[in-house]
């Protein structure tokens, strides 16, 4: 998410793997703007994912697995 610089409206920025426009539109009180140059992001690598869970948060207290 974002905020449109003319308007100070919230727009949509990026959409997560799996999520369209429409779904997070959907699940949103209120009406979203949409980026000229939306994209979708990239699914975290195997990686990533380990970090999270063994060095970042290890814990879960912010991702439950």
């Amino acid at each position: 998410m974002g905020f449109d610089d003319e308007t100070r409206k919230m727009k949509i920025l990026a959409t997560m793997p799996g999520e369209t426009v429409k779904s997070v539109q959907d699940e949103t009180g209120f009406k979203l703007l949409v980026d000229d140059n939306i994209f979708e992001y990239k699914p975290p690598t195997t990686e990533e994912i380990r970090l999270i869970r063994e060095v970042i948060d290890p814990t879960q207290i912010f991702c439950k697995s």
